[in-house]
């Protein structure tokens, strides 16, 4: 009868944790317990585009839907902004803030090189005329030069650098 008694405590006990690791498979096949299921978040791409002159550094690439970000807007020193748009967004100081995101979208920023005035000064006896008004940054400007009857040109300089061939004065690269 001992024998009998300890064999049978020993099938109760097994049943008993089979029972359990049962119920422990149902629930993590179940997922969990039963309590409520959280929503997944829905995430979006945020690119960014920009041709010479600048970058756009973003602060996150994958958006939560509904949620916004932003992007670090550098200018190079001898670019300017012409553009900024896209995701919503506008640009305050040097940081682009995005609308709320609810699908992938792109910024977009163009840039272009600064423009300088070319500003001639001539003695008495000539004249200069630019052949444009203003000079890109890292390109030469021109001027002609035209002399009024008996004067001939001496010299021409610029603050620029430059050289003269003929009555075409030209300016070396302009840079800051």
């Amino acid at each position: 009868m001992e024998l009998r008694h300890q064999r049978g405590g020993w099938e109760q006990m097994m049943v008993k944790r089979i029972a359990i690791l049962m119920a422990s498979v149902c629930l993590v096949a179940c997922g969990g317990g039963g309590g409520s299921k959280q929503a997944e978040s829905n995430f979006h791409s945020v690119s960014v585009s920009a041709n010479e002159g600048g970058t756009l550094t973003l602060a996150q690439t994958q958006v939560a839907d509904g949620k916004p970000t932003s992007a670090l807007l550098v200018m190079d020193s001898h670019y300017e902004l012409v553009s900024l748009s896209g995701c919503g967004g506008k640009l305050s100081g040097d940081t682009f803030y995005t609308g709320v995101i609810l699908a992938n979208c792109v910024i977009t920023a163009n840039f272009k090189p600064k423009s300088y005035s070319l500003t001639i000064a001539t003695a008495l006896g000539g004249t200069g005329m630019r052949t444009s008004p203003t000079v890109v940054y890292n390109e030469v400007g021109r001027v002609i030069l035209s002399v009024d009857t008996g004067y001939h040109i001496k010299s021409a300089t610029s603050t620029c650098g430059g050289s003269l061939a003929g009555n075409i004065f030209t300016t070396d690269k302009v840079a800051d």
